[in-house]
């Protein structure tokens, strides 16, 4: 673990707090089911992780249109209506993949976000309130994207075995095959569609105060931190303004 914080990762210098803890945990639960039948303890127990952000531990990745086009291109068919879904809602992976068809009501074009997979070396994998506050929340989504989803299983998006999707197992095996085929150059991450829905939010003119509502941030200044610089047209519109009434007088 320790050479993982000096090593590989993007640019060769190391993963991210995010990274390394995505892996401890999972070589954790798999190292703690052996216990005691194969090993006499869990190496992992008690190991200080390094702390992150959570939504700024990485560089941020915002796709281009012809870049999305591309990466769902090279998404199998399978996993097309979760990579689509996930830059035209702008929800967390954890918020996502727990998403039953209770919380998706088609007709009004709306999602509610009511729990979360999270992950602890206790419990393994278990379903939690949302990341914040004003993470529980309403999020619109396009109603074509709705009318394509599957609604018949006990989660909105499932493995090919039917059951919930686990963030091992798709970053690698889908998300990184895909991102290869599409010759994505940085690589994005799947949290990167998140911060790509914010950025095509704001280009268009959306207000900040909206998309912050939308990606359920437990304040305004969170939002303005994150994406303070992609929000030229609000600034632009500012100026467009001022040119407007200095050129009556």
């Amino acid at each position: 673990m320790k050479h993982m914080e000096t090593n590989g990762g993007r640019r060769g210098t190391g993963h991210s707090p995010k990274t390394l803890r995505n892996k401890y945990g999972f070589l954790s639960g798999a190292l703690g089911a052996a216990v005691p039948k194969l090993i006499p303890a869990n190496p992992c127990a008690g190991r200080r992780l390094p702390r992150g952000d959570g939504e700024s531990d990485h560089d941020m990745r915002m796709l281009t249109r012809d870049e999305f086009t591309a990466l769902l291109t090279a998404v199998t068919p399978h996993w097309k209506p979760l990579v689509e879904f996930m830059v035209a809602s702008g929800m967390r992976w954890g918020e996502v993949v727990a998403l039953q068809p209770r919380h998706v009501d088609v007709k009004a074009g709306t999602v509610k976000v009511r729990q979360a997979w999270k992950y602890s070396d206790t419990e393994g994998y278990y379903l939690g309130p949302p990341k914040t506050k004003r993470s529980r929340r309403t999020v619109d989504v396009p109603a074509r994207i709705l009318e394509g989803l599957d609604l018949s299983n006990e989660w909105v998006f499932v493995n090919r075995d039917g059951g919930p999707i686990r963030y091992h197992g798709f970053k690698p095996r889908v998300w990184d095959k895909a991102v290869a085929r599409a010759g994505l150059d940085p690589r994005p991450t799947p949290h990167d569609l998140r911060h790509t829905y914010a950025s095509w939010q704001l280009a268009g003119g959306i207000p900040i105060t909206v998309v912050s509502r939308q990606l359920g941030h437990e304040s305004i200044q969170v939002t303005v931190d994150i994406y303070g610089d992609v929000d030229r047209s609000s600034t632009r519109a500012a100026a467009d303004f001022m040119d407007q009434i200095l050129s009556r007088t």
